[in-house]
């Protein structure tokens, strides 16, 4: 019996041991991710270690690392210089925004290759689009496009790109687009097309004059990847040099520090090899440790299943962490309800209304579009809401904010509740939209 249950944790061990090494990477060094992951450093098909490097061999080169909490530019040498930010969305203070502009005002070059900007971007942009909406793109989707550029000298070349989700696996990608500029439109300075039977264009990279200075926005950074840019892919270097032929600096600063979503500092060239960060990362970097480790980890599971099982000690009642969100939730309404500013509290509601509409449909509303049909029959159409309830709503704004504008007018509060009555009607129609939708689901 005892020769029996060696043999069985011997075999157990063996096994365990052969699947953890095969469970944790024995064969994984040659694979890759291919998720567009848009990390500045890492050389996985869709981040931008290839494009840093070229930026850096062939203009004078400033990278502004992770850790402050504001980037100052140079105004006084702005001109010849630009700035640039490749990733998802960059995250700036109001100080960063402002800088960047005074930089542009004096004559350099903003430079965005991202998914998508902060609204503190695209609210001073508005003022040099001369355009009455915040800057906002739509998508399509393809697994293929041509990119061109409108660019005299340019117009002949095209660019072929396709998505591909593994290596020899290609699949559809949704590409962004700006749909307010057409591809005649004198800010459009580049556009796709889905393939060549078509002339339909869908820009993706405009520009504007900014004072002295320039701002530039690309929204497809797929296409500045590792993968379109290696040395089997001579379209992707080829749109490259195309893309930076409308810029005339010398002097460039790469932003690492404002990349999104990025926590702590990392200041490792790419040019020098990654060191391990983790012990772990050491062990499992050498063959010999990472073998032992997995007889350990192999070991330690036995032990576990076999001789620690009857001596388990009895495990504690851990209370959960307390919610406090309705608390303050309470504080911050009896904090309006002692000043008793109705007047605040209606613009709060109204305020939220309107970032609701934006974020969730793509709706940009002022004062003047509640007045304007075009846009409230498109928010009408898009919303899929009663038009009888829109309507009530912005009439009902229009005509208390009109009364609110002299000073000898105070608004009560039942007018303020019949205000809010109205806008929840809203939300209300929206849930139960929702849950048509899903009960209909559920019976197919």
């Amino acid at each position: 019996m005892k020769n029996s249950t060696i043999f069985i944790i011997i075999s157990a061990v063996l096994v365990g041991t052969a699947l953890l090494y095969f469970l944790s990477g024995g064969e994984q060094k040659n694979k890759f991710n291919w998720s567009p992951t848009l990390n500045q450093d890492k050389k996985e098909p869709y981040d931008f270690s290839i494009l840093q490097e070229l930026l850096s061999q062939t203009y004078s080169w400033e990278r502004i690392e992770k850790g402050s909490n504001a980037i100052i530019l140079d105004t006084v040498n702005a001109e010849g210089a630009a700035y640039i930010f490749v990733g998802q969305q960059p995250f700036y203070t109001d100080k960063t925004v402002e800088s960047l502009f005074k930089f542009a005002e004096k004559g350099g070059e903003l430079i965005f290759i991202s998914e998508s900007l902060p609204d503190s971007v695209l609210l001073l942009l508005k003022e040099y689009s001369a355009s009455r909406d915040l800057l906002w793109f739509n998508s399509i989707q393809s697994e293929k496009i041509i990119s061109s550029f409108s660019k005299e000298e340019l117009q002949s070349e095209k660019f072929p790109f396709s998505f591909k989700s593994g290596a020899n696996d290609s699949s559809e990608y949704y590409w962004a687009y700006f749909p307010d500029y057409t591809n005649n439109s004198k800010h459009s300075y580049g556009s796709f097309i889905l393939n060549e039977s078509t002339d339909e264009h869908f820009t993706n990279f405009i520009g504007f004059s900014i004072g002295n200075g320039h701002f530039y926005w690309h929204c497809n950074p797929l296409l500045f990847t590792n993968l379109y840019l290696s040395k089997n892919n001579l379209s992707g270097f080829e749109h490259l040099n195309a893309f930076l032929s409308h810029f005339d600096a010398k002097k460039w600063f790469w932003d690492h520090g404002s990349t999104y979503g990025s926590k702590g500092s990392d200041s490792s060239s790419t040019n020098t090899p990654s060191k391990p960060k983790t012990p772990l990362e050491y062990i499992f970097a050498q063959p010999a440790l990472t073998f032992s480790w997995l007889i350990l980890v192999a070991m330690a599971i036995l032990y576990a299943l076999f001789a620690a099982k009857r001596r388990q000690q009895q495990i504690p009642i851990v209370e959960p962490n307390r919610n406090n969100s309705l608390e303050f939730v309470k504080t911050i309404g009896r904090l309006y309800f002692q000043q008793q500013n109705h007047k605040v509290i209606f613009e709060k509601i109204m305020q939220l209304f309107r970032s609701h509409l934006r974020r969730r449909y793509g709706v940009h509303l002022n004062d003047d579009d509640l007045v304007d049909e075009n846009k409230v029959q498109m928010t009408i159409k898009r919303t899929d809401i009663k038009e009888n309830i829109i309507r009530d709503i912005f009439s009902a704004y229009l005509e208390l904010k009109s009364k609110l504008s002299y000073n000898y007018i105070e608004m009560s509060a039942e007018t303020l509740h019949r205000f809010y009555l109205l806008v929840n009607k809203f939300y209300e129609a929206e849930k139960a939209r929702k849950s048509i939708k899903s009960s209909s689901k559920t019976k197919i």
